[in-house]
């Protein structure tokens, strides 16, 4: 039987499309379902396979033809035919047209580090979003940027070492990347909500890697002399896979090689890491520098620079 570890996460939207991210247990086939909340217009209902990273599964939803400016709630069901809907509220709203003109409001946040000392941003904000459901056509951001450091690979919180005493130095490896995502994003309810209902974009800092990672020729090559060639890899993977991923329409990004691997991987069945590993490995030597910004289409637009990479 497969349960959803990780998400749902709402993450790259238009007007007229909107993609969700999961992580489950084990293989299975996603069934989701998004209906409009004013029954205006006709349900979407898109089947997918999980896709397999390292031993970890994985689904991107794409949902397409949807109608602007439109709230939709969505329902994921998956192999056992177990419908994951534990939090007050699954849907999110397609942004309006760019043609429209209308003035619309987003919420922003980076160096998200919780340590239980002082209330949690992020989770301040799911709270009010659930207060303020009702008016949320209104009162509620269009879209949620996270800007760098969503998680802190190389220095764990100590709520987190509770679970994973064999990390205090930080993650080394993807499934330990893994486990630090899967902390940062499942362990408060509110913070689920949050990811559950705006579109998030993203993109990484240093943190998400080791810190004080950045573009240096210089610095790769000390820090390659320094045997941290494997924890740079297996922490872009990481990335690409837990917000990578969901920043670009794969309706519009057929090209990218990134995306190519993971539909490639959902076809065969076959394991992605090792392709993302090749891909990552010739990015890291500068062999083939892969591309990390994307624009969102707003109106204006937004576009996310990579500053790191």
């Amino acid at each position: 039987m497969s349960y959803l570890l990780t998400g749902p996460l709402v993450r790259a939207t238009s007007a007229s499309s909107g993609l969700i991210w999961g992580e489950l247990s084990h293989p299975a086939t996603i069934t989701l379902q998004a209906i409009p909340t004013n029954n205006s217009h006709p349900s979407r209902t898109i089947q997918v396979q999980t896709v397999n990273v390292g031993n970890h599964h994985y689904f991107l939803v794409c949902l397409n033809r949807l109608q602007p400016a439109t709230w939709y709630n969505y329902h994921i069901l998956h192999t056992d035919n177990q419908q994951e809907n534990d939090l007050p509220h699954h849907c999110f709203r397609t942004l309006d047209v760019p043609e429209s003109g209308l003035g619309w409001k987003l919420a922003y946040g980076s160096c998200r580090k919780p340590t239980g000392l002082k209330d949690d941003a992020l989770g301040a904000l799911g709270e009010w979003l659930i207060q303020h459901f009702e008016d949320r056509e209104s009162s509620w951001p269009r879209l949620l940027l996270l800007i760098g450091d969503q998680v802190y690979a190389d220095q764990p919180v100590a709520d987190f070492l509770k679970t994973r005493m064999d990390l205090p130095q930080g993650a080394r490896t993807f499934s330990e990347f893994t486990a630090i995502y899967n902390y940062a994003w499942t362990n408060d309810p509110r913070v689920r909500q949050v990811l559950a209902t705006l579109p998030s974009y993203m993109i990484f800092d240093d943190h998400e890697i080791i810190n004080s990672w950045n573009i240096a020729p210089w610095w790769r090559i000390k820090a390659l002399a320094q045997g941290l060639g494997d924890t740079i890899i297996d922490g872009l993977i990481a990335y690409w896979v837990y917000q990578g991923w969901g920043n670009l329409d794969p309706q519009m990004s057929q090209n990218h090689p990134f995306i190519q691997i993971m539909q490639h991987a959902c076809k065969t069945g076959e394991d992605a890491y090792d392709a993302l590993k090749e891909a990552m490995t010739l990015d890291l030597h500068n062999a083939v520098p892969h591309q990390w910004h994307y624009q969102i289409p707003t109106s204006p637009p937004i576009f996310v620079s990579d500053m790191r990479a």
